[in-house]
């Protein structure tokens, strides 16, 4: 059985550093949204910013979907 592998900063996995990941990729939800997130839902959101990254420098790394937490957080964010 193949487990999943997740990208994670090496500081700890906080919600202002999902934040400063994301704003390399996408314009993110507000940091008071992040903080919302259960600790899976950060590293789920922060491994899809790093692999977003990585691809755009036309690295080898398997791309994932935009998480579905990162969509309804933005939309909340909007009201």
């Amino acid at each position: 059985m193949t487990r999943p592998t997740f990208f994670e900063p090496e500081g700890g996995l906080r919600p202002q550093t999902v934040h400063d990941m994301l704003s390399m990729v996408i314009s993110p939800p507000p940091l008071a949204e992040l903080e919302r997130f259960a600790p899976l839902e950060l590293l789920v959101a922060y491994d899809w910013a790093v692999r977003e990254h990585m691809r755009a420098s036309d690295n080898l790394v398997r791309r994932r979907p935009m998480p579905r937490i990162l969509v309804l957080a933005k939309a909340a964010a909007r009201g």
